[in-house]
């Protein structure tokens, strides 16, 4: 049931997401995402009953497994259209590591027989790293300066 509920957020973060991306912008969608993403996973670890444990999980799902199309959106917007692909599979890149090394990290936080509530703030560090490297990204002008039209140069 935990994967169903996880999954069932993520669903709605990609569409809520998206559509929160169209109104306010990627930056501040991804960062009040990723602050989501990080208070459900630290109550996460406080052992909320089985109701708050439920929307804490939808919460996770839809903040973090949902916030993929908005990050990818967000990186397109930040490259010219002649390295827009290659900046946004860097961002994958960048975010596939986290899930070959999410693993690994994880089985040595239960190595170290930490508390449980600290094994899931050590969950959410992520979260409050995105959050700072989303918040000192530059508002993008690439896109207002692609769709203006283009003058025609007097001498051609």
């Amino acid at each position: 049931m935990f994967l169903v509920i996880l999954n069932l957020g993520a669903t709605a973060g990609a569409l809520g997401g998206g559509w929160l991306a169209d109104r306010w912008g990627c930056k501040p969608t991804l960062i009040v995402f990723f602050t989501l993403a990080v208070l459900s996973l630290c109550t996460l670890g406080i052992k909320p009953g089985p109701v708050l444990l439920n929307v804490m999980l939808l919460i996770a799902g839809a903040t973090t497994i949902g916030t993929l199309a908005v990050i990818h959106a967000f990186a397109a917007q930040q490259y010219p259209s002649e390295i827009r692909s290659t900046g946004v599979s860097w961002c994958s890149a960048v975010g596939r590591f986290g899930g070959v090394a999410g693993p690994a990290l994880g089985g040595l936080m239960l190595s170290l027989n930490l508390p449980l509530q600290l094994n899931f703030i050590c969950c959410a560090v992520p979260g409050l790293i995105a959050i700072f490297a989303i918040a000192m990204v530059k508002q993008s002008t690439l896109l207002a300066n692609e769709s203006a039209p283009r003058t025609a140069d007097a001498h051609s």
